[in-house]
């Protein structure tokens, strides 16, 4: 598990965590890194001294509400996490319920499942042995949210007279501080749920993990507490446990406010102890812990880190700290490079050398490609000697295709083979070593006898799917290579 990413403001030695609320208050963290420790105190809004403190060198983090953004887990059957990685996005683009290219994305928690006893909610599963057939490939915490919301959460900010550096995301940030004040102590398949409300007033958030695993991360209201019970039934669920038959152990986490006697949370905190009993713990200065959380995240390296402010939404005076700390970097190297060079005789003279011998190399390969010397050097060498394999290859197709086998029958016995399984094609692509099926089936069985029939025609193939994104199919996409008949 990669657990120490980059810290969301690596710049920075101070960071302002401004944690905002509907009715334009706002609780202010001033977090000093000293070392790998973080100093907080609570400090009094200001714009104006916002301003001189960032003009500074400091940094300002805010938050992504609940509701504006997506987290999710996702596999691939892939060990390799360079090949995992590829499929990522277009795993994504599945589950989400707008287009991927309207979105700003990261994944930022790469799993290895291979002999683990992880236990995150990869979709599709729904039980012990579901997730034991994960066990090989390779999971990624993915948040994504749509442009138009972060411009809008942006736009939001700057009436409240607020720039941040980050715009993080709330249910992670309240994740991994819940971890850092208060570390997991069993391990991740013995360990009990651990759910965190964080009110303010009547709306809230409900963010739910196992062991060092972020789940689950939804807006909540006091003023409807059943609904809780719907969430906590889904994770308990996903684990293969049944609150009938025993009851969960959860570790209860609170911050924020709202809880006191006759306030709007104290109907939700009854609920709670009622209809879900488990050890409670009330964070050291609740009201301050989500914006002290963003602060943290933004000096300190650690787990699921993300910035929601990137590309072109990506903040200025962020940009430019991080373009002097590349300039800085170069400024070192080039200094380096000066220093080697007081040994001008020497190294001019092995540089010199080595170019001679890659020409020379260089030319050989491009003449032996080529089938004659090519009056031209670098790229436009390659160019050349590209143009003309591609021209032979033109030249020689009339020769070569009647020998390639005709793609006729493998296309007859896929077809027959997907009409007599059910299954809805969206899309497929064929060649000659290979095809792809993107489409859906009545259930998961309907698949399975389609990849054994396809087998006997000598097809390999292995699926990805999407059961969540609609419960009455089962989508999936199919990819097959060509292997060895199995008769």
């Amino acid at each position: 598990m990669k657990s120490r990413q980059t810290s969301t403001a690596p710049w920075a030695g101070i960071c302002y965590g401004i944690d905002t609320s509907t009715d334009g208050s706002h609780i202010v963290v001033r977090a000093e890194r000293r070392g790998r420790r973080i100093n907080c105190r609570t400090v009094k809004f200001d714009r104006d001294e916002l301003e001189k403190e960032i003009s500074k060198g400091a940094a300002a983090a805010a938050g992504m509400p609940a509701g504006q953004g997506i987290s999710t887990w996702i596999s691939a059957p892939f060990a390799s996490e360079a090949k995992a990685a590829k499929v990522f996005p277009t795993l994504l683009d599945i589950q989400l319920p707008f287009q991927l290219d309207e979105c700003i994305y990261d994944f930022t928690e790469i799993v290895s499942l291979h002999n683990s006893d992880a236990d995150i909610p990869i979709s599709g599963t729904t039980a012990t042995e579901d997730r034991t057939a994960n066990k090989g490939g390779t999971a990624a915490l993915a948040v994504a949210a749509r442009k138009c919301d972060v411009e809008r959460r942006l736009a939001e900010l700057a009436e409240m007279g607020i720039d941040p550096h980050i715009l993080d995301y709330e249910g992670l940030a309240l994740w991994t501080q819940m971890l850092h004040e208060y570390p997991q102590t069993d391990s991740d398949k013995d360990a009990p749920l651990r759910i965190i409300v964080f009110m303010r007033g009547e709306e809230g958030i409900l963010v739910i993990g196992r062991g060092r695993y972020f789940r689950a991360y939804h807006k909540i209201n006091a003023a409807t507490p059943t609904a809780i019970d719907r969430y906590l039934r889904v994770q308990l669920n996903q684990i293969g446990f049944d609150p009938k038959k025993k009851a969960p152990k959860i570790e209860w986490f609170r911050g924020g406010t709202g809880f006191d006697y006759n306030q709007k949370g104290s109907g939700l905190k009854k609920h709670i102890e009622k209809h879900w009993p488990g050890s409670t713990t009330i964070f050291d200065d609740p009201e301050t812990f989500l914006a002290r959380a963003m602060a943290t995240r933004a000096l300190l390296p650690g787990p699921m880190r993300t910035n929601l402010r990137t590309d072109s939404l990506a903040h200025a005076g962020a940009d430019a700290h991080t373009n002097r700390t590349q300039t800085r970097s170069s400024a070192i190297i080039l200094i380096t490079g000066i220093l080697l060079c007081c040994t001008p005789v020497l190294w001019e003279y092995n540089i010199a050398a080595l170019r001679k011998a890659f020409e020379k190399a260089f030319t050989a390969r491009t003449t032996k490609m080529l089938g004659y010397p090519a009056n031209a050097k670098g790229s436009t060498a390659l160019l050349i000697a590209e143009r003309e394999l591609e021209a032979r290859t033109q030249q020689n197709s009339p020769l070569t295709q009647p020998f390639s086998p005709s793609l006729l029958k493998d296309l007859q016995q896929i077809v027959a083979s997907i009409n007599t399984h059910g299954i809805n094609t969206e899309q497929l692509k064929l060649s000659a070593d290979s095809f792809r099926i993107k489409g859906s089936a009545a259930s998961k069985t309907d698949v399975s006898n389609l990849i054994k029939e396809l087998k006997k025609f000598g097809y390999n193939a292995e699926i990805t799917t999407d059961d969540d994104k609609d419960p009455e199919k089962y989508i999936f996409i199919l990819n097959a290579e060509r292997g060895e008949p199995n008769e």
